[in-house]
């Protein structure tokens, strides 16, 4: 799509034609086909038309530089309207591309009109038309007078506007050159925000993946721990009652231990009550 431009139509100020032809018309006039008088008529057009078309040069200075200093304004609210925003910081990187696919295209529209005007520009003098002074003028003027011109007549209508075309497109070329800068540098930060863009999505997709994967992990990891802390109880449980049993039966031991220590002295003391009775009936008997 191209980039719709303000209008660049020169208003009339102060004459309806940007050259006033009819301030000329003493070439027919004054003509009495002498050829020193024609000479000097002929230098005294070429002084004024000089004039005329230096006034008009600084009208035109005057009436596009708005439009030059404007330009760069003028092509960002014309990019917004064909949907790129000025803020991408919040925008995708599909979003950004499309936005400098957009730019890239209007460079191309712009680039292809700014070619078209600097062949216009250069069709009145061959040379920059805006570097022109006063006697460059005239002389492109002098250049253009056609030979066969009948009784020094006015100035033809097919001459008359090759000036002002030619240095309106100078000064359109200007305006369009404004806006070629103006793309560049919005296409160069289209393109650092499609960086940031890019890496902005691969953090969020190792952040939601990031997610996903605790909200996978998190019950596993709570039933993990459920059953840790099971077999913990168990074992906690089962080393309680191996405890107890150990005591159990090494009370049982020491109780055996001490009922067969009882028994045994009983036996030494039944045994010592026999010997010594013994011992009496031996000593009676003799």
């Amino acid at each position: 799509m191209a980039i719709e431009l303000p209008e660049t139509t020169v208003h009339p100020w102060p004459d309806p034609l940007p050259i006033d032809a009819g301030s000329f018309a003493y070439l027919y006039n004054e003509r009495d086909r002498q050829g020193r008088e024609q000479l000097a008529t002929f230098n005294r057009m070429m002084t004024d038309l000089a004039a005329e078309l230096l006034r008009v040069k600084t009208y035109l200075d005057t009436s596009y530089a708005p439009l030059i200093t404007g330009a760069a304004q003028t092509t960002l609210e014309t990019l917004g309207l064909l949907g790129v925003p000025l803020d991408t910081s919040s925008s995708s990187a599909a979003d950004i591309a499309g936005y400098i696919s957009t730019v890239n295209q209007a460079l191309v529209e712009a680039n292809d009109q700014l070619a078209s005007l600097s062949t216009e520009a250069l069709a009145f003098s061959g040379g920059n038309v805006l570097e022109l002074n006063a006697s460059q003028i005239k002389a492109a003027n002098m250049s253009r007078i056609p030979k066969h011109w009948r009784a020094w007549g006015p100035f033809p209508a097919s001459e008359q506007g090759i000036y002002q075309k030619a240095y309106e497109a100078a000064l359109q070329s200007r305006v369009v050159g404004q806006t070629i800068k103006t793309l560049q540098e919005r296409q160069a930060n289209l393109n650092t925000s499609l960086e940031q863009a890019k890496v902005r999505e691969v953090q969020s997709v190792r952040q939601s993946i990031s997610s996903d994967l605790s909200a996978i992990t998190a019950p596993a990891q709570q039933q993990l721990a459920a059953h840790r802390q099971a077999l913990e109880n168990q074992f906690s449980d089962s080393a309680t009652r191996t405890n107890a049993e150990r005591e159990a039966a090494n009370q049982a031991v020491r109780q055996a231990v001490e009922q067969a220590y009882q028994q045994i002295d009983a036996l030494i003391t039944s045994a010592g009550s026999r010997v010594n009775a013994g011992n009496s009936l031996r000593s009676t008997n003799r």
